[in-house]
């Protein structure tokens, strides 16, 4: 019997120069390849907002490219997000199209060639805040 053999491709991805050179927060402006934009030419990204410390007087808040999914996101290695983290993304069935996500665990890919390196961000349930008892 001749060998099976079995042929794998792996999808080349495009390495796109930054789109946007002035970066929020005063981070340095990525010079070579992103691992965002790499996988973005082949399954789609989108502008996320995420928000830490959402109400307090240091909030921040700042926009960057996310290829996001159900249940997982990733995000180039140096965008500034943490475990607890609001993530808001679009979404088309809500009358404001935006679906808020908050961060459950954050996973830092720091190795490798820089159009690998990226975090991988897992959600988790977003807590609503307590309603105030109505006076009366």
């Amino acid at each position: 019997m001749p060998p099976i053999v079995i042929a794998l491709t792996v999808p080349s991805f495009r390495m796109l120069p930054c789109l946007d050179p002035a970066q929020p927060q005063g981070r340095p402006a990525r010079s070579g390849p992103s691992f965002v934009r790499g996988i973005g030419a082949a399954l789609g990204t989108q502008m996320v907002k995420i928000i830490r410390n959402e109400g307090g007087e240091d909030e921040e808040v700042v926009e960057v490219e996310a290829h996001v999914q159900a249940e997982n996101a990733f995000f180039d290695v140096d965008t500034p997000l943490f475990e607890g983290d609001i993530v808001e993304v679009a979404d088309p069935r809500r009358p404001e199209g935006v679906e808020r996500r908050v961060v459950a665990q954050g996973k830092v890919n720091n190795f490798g060639p820089t159009e690998m390196q990226h975090i991988t961000v897992t959600w988790g349930r977003l807590r609503h805040r307590a309603s105030l008892p109505c006076a009366g």
